[in-house]
């Protein structure tokens, strides 16, 4: 029925973004307020935290907005993947142990920078599971194959550089190496496109020039 599918595509399409509204509210939203009640100034963190939500909101809205899939990829591999890459970072925690250097902390808000421009050159076509909406060859894409994942393992490094432990490293270095899996079965599916296949052929690299 035409409505039980409508209900369906607005859930697969609410759901995530309020996930995503829940992290930016307890990843940024709550520390910024920490911080006007502690009477701190503006400073590079304040500003990163700033960026990071602004990131939050755009990707809240290009979940509402996206486009139907034609085609997924939704095996208990690809949803494993999927979900460890994108939210196994979440596990790790600040810790007293850091480089006391303003360099984590620039490659966390270049790395926002980053996640802001990645997201917009996918606009519509954003997902988490790996889908076919659209190929997208332009903006941030035409540099390397997946920016979004790209930055945030940028973030992540900036991150563990700030705040190191065991566990920290094991988490990120879990995520990185889902996040390879998970872009190598977005790139199986896509490349059955023609158009994206010549894209792949054009376009080397997959999270960082040069590196990989």
């Amino acid at each position: 029925m035409e409505w039980l599918r409508a209900l369906r595509r607005a859930a697969e399409n609410l759901v995530p973004a309020a996930l995503w509204g829940y992290m930016a509210l307890r990843a940024c939203v709550l520390p910024m307020a920490r911080r006007l009640e502690e009477g701190r100034g503006l400073d590079l963190d304040l500003v990163c935290t700033a960026l990071f939500l602004l990131d939050y909101l755009v990707v809240m809205v290009l979940f509402v907005i996206r486009r139907p899939y034609t085609g997924i990829s939704a095996t208990p591999w690809t949803i494993a993947t999927t979900l460890v890459g994108t939210f196994g970072p979440l596990l790790a925690s600040r810790t007293e142990v850091g480089w006391d250097h303003p360099l984590p902390l620039v490659l966390m808000t270049a790395a926002t920078v980053m996640v802001f421009l990645s997201a917009l050159s996918l606009n519509t076509s954003f997902g988490l599971l790996p889908t076919d909406r659209g190929i997208k060859t332009g903006g941030m894409y035409r540099l390397v194959r997946h920016p979004l994942y790209g930055s945030y393992q940028v973030a992540n490094l900036g991150f563990l550089l700030s705040s190191y432990s065991h566990f920290n490293l094991a988490v990120m270095g879990v995520a990185l190496v889902c996040q390879v899996f998970r872009l190598r079965s977005e790139e199986a599916l896509l490349g059955r496109n023609p158009e994206y296949a010549e894209y792949l052929r054009r376009v080397r690299w997959r999270l960082c020039p040069y590196v990989y």
